[in-house]
């Protein structure tokens, strides 16, 4: 199911995530110019990532067919970027390592696609072969020098892409029994899904792909707030502060943005 940019935001302006209708106008035609030139079955707004020069990173998500990898049920996943609102450029995936590396990382986003960090690390040690016996009265060779620390080079936008997939990684949820897999395992909305009973507990909401509930994930690391007059419940990350979900009983209808630095909450442990 694709966000419903409209609601989504109308539901979740009370916890900060907010755009300008010039913004929201732009993404209203330019999203699903690039869903159908992508050729996506869904491409949502999943939200902005700040920066110091206050060209903003928006990035939004697009699906493709869903398959099982390691027992969980995953989407065909690209994600995209643009600055103006209007042009979307791909997003490319970045290996493990890139990402632990960019993970060390802990600036905010200068606005520049282009800028490159260096991580540094120790230099690995290198495996000595055992040496000849030296002969007698040879002076002893010298070792070589080895550097003290290696350098690697990240740009910006893969720092871009591993926020976005640390993000989706820990805050992908669902109301309890809105999708269901079909035969050939792919992800689909559950037509019969009527809305939760329980709209105002933890337990009535599933990490996305998983049959986990809030409940039943990190203690402490999600808080819900119900409002009964208008049937609606807002669902908020304490592990990474500015991404909040909503469900409407109203007009079962969810939805989710992030917005936010792109930081993880590293002191969320002394909260608890």
């Amino acid at each position: 199911m694709e966000n419903n940019l409209s609601l989504t935001l109308d539901a979740l302006a009370s916890s900060g995530v907010v755009i300008s209708t010039e913004q929201k106008a732009a993404f209203t035609v330019s999203i699903p110019l690039k869903k159908a030139e992508a050729g996506l079955k869904s491409l949502s707004l999943f939200g902005k990532i700040a920066s110091l020069n206050g060209k903003d990173y928006f990035v939004a998500e697009g699906k493709g067919k869903a398959y099982y990898f390691d027992n969980k049920l995953v989407a065909e996943t690209k994600f995209f970027y643009t600055q103006d609102c209007v042009k979307w450029l791909d997003l490319n995936t970045v290996d493990e390592e890139t990402a632990k590396r960019c993970d060390t990382i802990h600036t905010t986003m200068s606005g520049d696609p282009s800028k490159v960090y260096t991580v540094t690390e120790p230099a690995p040690k290198a495996e000595t072969a055992e040496e000849a016996p030296a002969e007698e009265g040879a002076e002893p060779a010298e070792e070589p020098e080895e550097p003290a620390e290696v350098s690697f080079e990240y740009t910006e936008l893969q720092r871009l892409q591993t926020m976005i997939q640390n993000i989706k990684k820990d805050t992908s949820i669902a109301p309890k029994g809105a999708y269901i897999t079909t035969g050939d395992n792919d992800l689909i909305l559950n037509k019969a899904f009527a809305g939760l009973e329980y709209p105002d507990k933890l337990e009535s909401y599933v990490l996305s792909g998983e049959t986990k509930t809030l409940l039943e994930d990190l203690p402490g690391s999600w808080s819900l707030h119900y409002d009964a007059f208008a049937s609606t419940a807002i669902v908020r990350s304490l592990l990474w502060p500015g991404h909040a979900f909503y469900y409407s009983g109203e007009s079962n209808s969810w939805g989710a943005l992030y917005s936010g630095a792109g930081m993880k909450n590293t002191e969320f442990i002394f909260m608890r």
